[in-house]
């Protein structure tokens, strides 16, 4: 599986400094998993599309 995001990778998300305004988020980046940046994923389903239409054509 995939994952994508507006900003890769993942930030940790500590809930007491995050509640005493201690810590800041970054817009767009998981606090999850780490993921794709927008950029990674259009490459990759750029990828996948040409691939796909190569293999339609050899079918």
């Amino acid at each position: 599986m995939l994952e994508s995001f507006l900003v890769g990778g993942a930030q940790n998300l500590d809930v007491d400094e995050h509640a005493a305004g201690t810590d800041a988020l970054i817009y767009g980046q998981s606090v999850t998993d780490a993921c794709m940046d927008w950029d990674v994923t259009a490459s990759v389903l750029t990828q996948l599309a040409a691939s796909a239409r190569v293999r339609r054509t050899r079918a």
